[in-house]
C-alpha cells in the first residue's frame, strides 16, 4: 500500500478510503462522458489515417506491393491498439462524491483511488481544449496541499462547473 499525504491509497484489488473498504473496480459514482472517448478516437483517426496513407504509399513506391501490404497491416494494428488504449482509459476513469470528500478512480493496469477531503481542496480548475469544446467536455484539475494535482478528464461542461462549485464550497443553485 502506498499513501501520498494521507490522500491516496493504492493496493492490489482493494483500497481503504476514509476508514471503509472500497473495491477499486467498482467505485460507486459516475464515469466520464462517452463524448470523451469519441473525441479521443476522432483525434486518433485524424492522425492515423493520413500517417497510414503516407506510410503505405511510401512502402508501395519503395518496396512494391508486399511492402505496402505489410505497412498497411502494421498501421491497422497500431490504430486498433491505440483505439483499445483510448477505450480502456475511458472505462478506467470514474469519480464519486461522498459526504465530506471527493474521490477519483483511474488507471488501467495499476488501479488508483484518490480522495480529496472537500475542506482541504486548495484549487479547482476547469479547462476546455478546442477538442473538448467541440464535444462539450472539460477537464477538472483538483489541487490539495501536499498532494499531486489530479486531473479528471472528459466531464460534461455543466457537470465540471458543478463539481468546481461543490469542491470550492459554494452552494449549487
Amino acid at each position: 500500500m502506498r499513501t501520498n499525504s494521507g490522500d491516496e491509497v493504492t493496493k492490489g484489488g482493494w483500497g481503504e478510503l476514509l476508514g471503509s473498504k472500497i473495491e477499486l473496480d467498482h467505485l460507486e459514482g459516475r464515469r466520464t462522458s462517452a463524448r470523451y472517448a469519441i473525441s479521443r478516437l476522432a483525434a486518433l483517426c485524424v492522425v492515423a489515417i493520413p500517417l497510414g496513407a503516407v506510410t503505405v504509399t511510401g512502402a508501395v513506391e519503395g518496396g512494391g506491393r508486399s511492402a505496402g501490404e505489410l505497412a498497411a497491416a502494421i498501421m491497422i494494428a497500431v490504430a486498433l491498439l491505440g483505439g483499445a488504449a483510448v477505450l480502456a482509459r475511458f472505462r478506467s476513469i470514474a469519480y464519486a462524491e461522498q459526504p465530506g470528500s471527493f474521490s477519483i478512480r483511474y488507471g488501467t493496469l495499476v488501479k488508483h483511488i484518490v480522495s480529496f477531503p472537500v475542506g482541504r481542496v486548495q484549487m479547482v480548475d476547469v479547462s476546455c481544449s478546442p477538442l473538448d469544446r467541440m464535444f462539450d467536455t472539460a477537464t477538472v484539475t483538483i489541487v490539495a496541499p501536499g498532494a499531486v494535482p489530479r486531473r479528471l478528464p472528459g466531464i460534461r461542461t455543466l457537470e465540471a462547473h458543478r463539481i468546481r462549485e461543490v469542491l470550492a464550497g459554494k452552494p449549487s443553485q
